[in-house]
């Protein structure tokens, strides 16, 4: 199972995180962590430390050993996907050259948060200096190297240094008690949310006949009296407090509105793709990326969210079908910047139980799928950042285009390229055939043969019934129109002709009607100077005089 490369810490961690900890309490209950340190990693207020992420990375790898797929690629690619995500982050400190290294610092973070739950236990005065490797990542906003990292960092990892912080840990000058100042931002709080929710729809608020709907929120989460809409949030579903969390991890209402109901009566709605059910929660949105939608898979714990034009492809069946339940956010997260490719192209991506979904500006924000053995090489060069960059269509027979050049799965094809064909509208009489050509070229690797399993023709586009209604007795069948007749080599071209005739399902009047070219059963992607642009196909209008 490959770890993606990302442009930006948090998100690395993030991945890193749900594909070992069901919830970010769990993870903070292991390492002695209050949950708040570990939503700033995943938020990109606080930089996570090194060893933190050396301790995910065992964490994954410890888990994959015991599914059998630990090996030794997959610790050698999640080494390089560290030292990727680590490289722009920490210039001072040297790359992991080892999966060992790895482990050392792993068990050396973890050592040191052991220590600091021992020192908490024996030394709980408010008043002392922090225990060393203790929950200092709070107060290292601003360092270039977060104070734990000092503790667990071995000697191969070099020399760091350190910014003095550029805000006190407590201000004694103000004339107001700490505790009444969080008293009056807790009220303004309230009332900012009271607004938001009265302003979108008033009668969650003030509707008599139907009353604000209400659910119990655990103590671990924030109470429902200071964010009145977490109280929306997952209700109705099995797993309320886990659409909680997702919800303020990802900006709470200034990123992704509130919850509303689009049918149903309940916020949280089941659905099903396929023979894969789940949840799905929708949102109003906010600014330039329009409605959000939280959603889980009934097995899972972990709610992701969609925007944009991903948002709407996804919305679509059969897509969703296609390609199941996402198993991350949209990335990059919500509110943040793009990901930018190294041709230029700007956009996000999203990872699916059956693929990846693209999209970039460049091309008006289509979205393309990649899916999967392409898919697995396009991740193993870096994916969007890396070798290829954005797809720039979907896989056509095998082939799939880049903005870095082409992924093929075969190195024998059977390619063409359209390159002319006779002049219309076709006139059509009865009882007097019409004859036609198109001309194509052999861009392949594979020479075009004229008989066998792989004898390459024109046939009837399936579907298109108007060119099965001209059927003519010189056709090889009621669906395969000729043959080439004669061999073509890769870098030649051939013309095909044939006749059309006038069948009786037609009445007067003007059709079109289309033909593609076949290789046995296969169509033939059509390849322009090295891209596919679907198949192989030539089309005339058809004038049926009376």
């Amino acid at each position: 199972m490959s770890i993606p490369r990302y442009q930006s810490l948090q998100y690395f961690a993030i991945e890193l995180r749900s594909k070992v900890f069901a919830s970010q309490d769990q993870l903070a209950c292991q390492l002695n962590f209050v949950r708040t340190t570990i939503t700033k990693y995943e938020t990109g207020t606080l930089r996570p430390a090194i060893g933190y992420l050396a301790f995910l990375a065992q964490a994954y790898i410890n888990r994959l050993e015991k599914e059998g797929e630990a090996t030794s690629d997959a610790k050698e690619e999640l080494r390089k996907e560290i030292n990727a995500a680590i490289a722009p982050n920490y210039e001072r400190v040297k790359k992991f050259a080892t999966w060992d290294e790895i482990v050392l610092c792993a068990q050396a973070y973890q050592d040191a948060r052991s220590k600091s739950k021992k020192a908490s236990t024996i030394q709980p005065s408010k008043t002392s200096e922090p225990t060393a490797g203790a929950n200092n990542e709070q107060d290292s906003v601003s360092s270039s190297i977060s104070q734990p990292d000092k503790q667990f960092l071995p000697a191969w990892a070099g020399s760091v240094t350190t910014q003095p912080p550029t805000q006190p840990r407590r201000d004694t000058s103000h004339p107001l008690p700490q505790n009444t100042r969080w008293f009056i931002f807790g009220m303004i709080t309230i009332i900012a949310a009271l607004i938001t929710l009265a302003a979108i729809n008033p009668r969650l608020l003030t509707s008599s006949t139907n009353p604000p709907v209400t659910a119990t929120v655990t103590a671990a989460q924030t109470p429902a009296a200071t964010n009145p809409v977490l109280t929306l949030i997952g209700l109705g579903s099995l797993k309320q407090e886990a659409f909680q969390q997702a919800y303020q991890v990802l900006g709470g209402a200034g990123n992704l509105g509130v919850p509303f109901d689009n049918g149903g009566g309940t916020k949280v709605h089941p659905i099903t793709l396929g023979a894969e059910q789940g949840e799905f929660q929708d949102l109003t949105g906010c600014c330039s990326w329009g409605q959000v939608t939280l959603t889980r898979h009934k097995n899972s714990d972990n709610v992701y969210e969609i925007h944009g034009a991903l948002w709407q492809y996804y919305r679509q069946a059969p897509v969703n079908e296609k390609l199941g339940f996402p198993t991350s956010n949209t990335l990059p997260l919500i509110g943040r910047a793009l990901f930018r490719s190294q041709y230029g192209r700007e956009g996000n991506y999203q990872h699916y139980q059956r693929g990846d979904a693209y999209t970039s500006s460049a091309d008006g924000w289509k979205v393309y799928l990649v899916t999967g053995e392409i898919l697995q090489r396009y991740e193993k060069e870096g994916g969007v950042t890396g070798k290829y960059g954005f797809p720039l269509g979907n896989e056509v027979n095998g082939l799939q285009n880049f903005e870095g050049g082409m992924i093929k799965l075969d190195d024998n094809y059977f390619l063409a390229e359209y390159l002319e064909q006779s002049n219309g509208p076709v006139q059509i009489s009865p009882n007097a055939p019409t004859k036609i050509w198109v001309r194509f070229k052999n861009t392949g690797t594979t020479t075009w043969n004229t008989t066998g399993d792989d004898a390459v023709y024109l046939r009837i586009m399936p579907g298109n019934k108007n060119a099965a209604s001209l059927v003519c007795p010189s056709w090889l069948d009621s669906d395969r129109v000729a043959a080439v007749k004669e061999t073509v080599m890769p870098g030649n071209s051939v013309l095909i002709e044939f006749e059309v005739c006038l069948g009786d399902h037609l009445a007067p009047g003007t059709y079109d009607a289309f033909w593609q070219l076949f290789h046995g059963k296969t169509p033939m992607p059509n390849v322009v100077n090295g891209s596919p642009e679907g198949i192989a196909t030539a089309w005339w209008w058809i004038d049926i005089s009376k």
